[in-house]
């Protein structure tokens, strides 16, 4: 369970992610790094760094569909098996 304040950070991260997305007429992936930032990008690029997580690629997503994806990711276990499944 996210404590208040993990969650008022995941949901910043994820309406400036999703604002960032709005103009991108394509699909983007959005990455998790390990200190709780979101990243996105092409979704023909690698992870960026081995320990980030990947969300989910989508294309102009609402801020419910990505705020639901961190959330799904966060509640998983962390580690190598998750992190190369990209």
């Amino acid at each position: 369970m996210l404590d208040s304040r993990r969650l008022h950070h995941v949901t910043r991260e994820v309406e400036m992610v999703v604002s960032s997305l709005s103009p991108i007429p394509g699909e983007r992936t959005i990455w998790l790094d390990p200190y709780g930032r979101l990243w996105h990008g092409a979704p023909t690029l690698e992870l960026p760094h081995d320990r980030w997580r990947t969300v989910g690629t989508f294309r102009r997503p609402s801020v419910d569909a990505v705020t639901s994806a961190v959330l799904q990711v966060l509640r998983e276990p962390a580690g190598p098996a998750r992190a190369s499944a990209a």
